[in-house]
């Protein structure tokens, strides 16, 4: 039998590619190195979006630590929870992480940004990240397919934590404010 023939055996037809899950672990670990080792990339990326935003920013007055403040303690979470996968993280991660979003609700009362611009520079950090993915996913054409998905929903619900968090630590100190005032 020929190999034109319909029944001939084509060995390139049957190979097929399996990533099983440690592959992907590995390859989600691959990632968080990557991202933390561009963390300094994605800081000046977003610092970049807030002074392009409309009306400006208080970000542009303050120095690039006072800027950053526990922001690069959010990209550690996200690092350590993509490394955690598939497990998840353990009870003292998860508190950690919101201890360290709330900081920064707090940071930015104190440097006195309206809770707009705080929400707003959320936005612009989540952007900033996800760019990020979408470069790296770009550059690894050969990912698991749960990898990316897998990094977009633990990056999306640890901004949708960080905006509750901070938002709430200022509405308690706007709260706290307004009751000292009016006694």
């Amino acid at each position: 039998m020929s190999a034109n023939e319909p029944n001939a055996h084509n060995p390139t037809a049957d190979l097929h590619l399996v990533i099983k899950a440690n592959d992907a672990a590995a390859q989600l670990n691959e990632l968080a190195t990557e991202l933390l080792e561009r963390r300094e990339s994605i800081l000046d990326a977003w610092r970049a979006a807030g002074d392009a935003g409309p009306g400006g920013s208080i970000a542009s007055s303050l120095s690039r630590a006072q800027f950053n403040d526990h922001i690069p303690a959010v990209l550690d979470c996200l690092a350590s929870t993509l490394r955690a996968w598939p497990e998840e993280q353990d009870s003292d991660a998860v508190e950690l992480q919101a201890a360290r979003v709330c900081e920064h609700g707090l940071q930015r009362w104190q440097q006195g940004y309206p809770l707009r611009e705080l929400i707003a520079e959320w936005g612009y950090l989540q952007v900033c990240v996800v760019d990020e993915l979408e470069r790296y996913a770009a550059e690894h054409l050969s990912l698991d397919l749960t990898v990316m998905p897998t990094a977009r929903r633990a990056w999306s619900q640890l901004c949708a934590s960080g905006v509750t968090q901070s938002a709430t630590q200022y509405w308690r100190l706007q709260q706290a404010e307004s009751a000292g005032h009016v006694n």
